[in-house]
């Protein structure tokens, strides 16, 4: 039942229950430069992530949006390596910090040059802590800093929210918090004390935390045949210019 027909540079998150009749809950580039979501193991982060790449592919332009995407237990991001607008698939370690240093490379780039016209590119890491080395952290909070303005975002999802684990959390303007296991880790996910999301069941149960603002919902269930059915979708109708992914060497 999910609407998966959004604007461009749009994502589709779930259901939003925060008062009255349910709606659906949408995220757009061009309000929110950057996303964190965390959660522990069940509490339904990845499914959100694979939801929101699916519908941000179904939906913009190859031309207009490349993906860089980073997934060192090659499995929930695996199968957006088909897609026309992946540049990048890094399932191991070097393949990883190649592709943060390709795109900061790329931010610096744009900001040389003043180039705020080309194509958007994501940067969707699948478990910060794995790849969080203190030089990678550097190159990632480097682009967490300045590449809103050069049409630059990162999506990134992880069990543990902590600074040696996720660079710069302050530039992450939307948080989705799922199920945690203390409050401490919840206001480390949230960025303040009051959240509750330690109280959440999991499974797809979120929090989404905005400056202020604090809404609950639900991410819709999304397996991996379901992100398979998307990603053909997405590459029956951006087929033109469709290439093999580059895999990272």
């Amino acid at each position: 039942k999910a609407r998966t027909q959004l604007a461009a540079d749009t994502m589709l998150t779930g259901r939003n229950y925060s008062g009255g009749a349910p709606v659906d809950d949408v995220l757009s580039f061009a309000d929110t430069p950057h996303v964190l979501i965390a959660g522990t193991t069940g509490s339904g982060k990845s499914t959100l992530l694979r939801m929101m790449v699916s519908t941000l592919a179904l939906n913009t332009d190859p031309a207009n949006l490349r993906l860089y995407l980073v997934d060192l237990k090659k499995t929930d991001l695996k199968p957006f390596r088909h897609l026309p607008h992946t540049e990048l698939f890094a399932g191991e370690d070097a393949d990883a910090l190649r592709a943060i240093r390709i795109v900061h490379r790329e931010v610096k780039r744009r900001k040389d040059a003043e180039d705020i016209d080309a194509p958007r590119i994501v940067l969707v890491i699948d478990e910060l802590a794995e790849v969080g080395d203190r030089d990678t952290l550097d190159l990632l909070s480097s682009i967490l800093r300045i590449g809103r303005s050069f049409r630059v975002n990162v999506v990134a999802a992880t069990q543990l929210p902590t600074k040696a684990t996720c660079g710069e959390k302050n530039n992450y303007t939307v948080r989705f918090v799922g199920a945690v296991t203390d409050a401490q880790t919840a206001a480390l996910a949230a960025g303040r004390g009051d959240s509750g999301a330690h109280l959440l069941p999991g499974k797809g149960a979120f929090l989404r935390v905005e400056g202020t603002k604090l809404d609950r919902l639900q991410a819709y269930h999304l397996d991996m045949a379901g992100t398979e059915a998307m990603v053909d979708a997405a590459v029956q109708r951006w087929g033109r210019g469709y290439k093999p992914v580059q895999q990272a060497v």
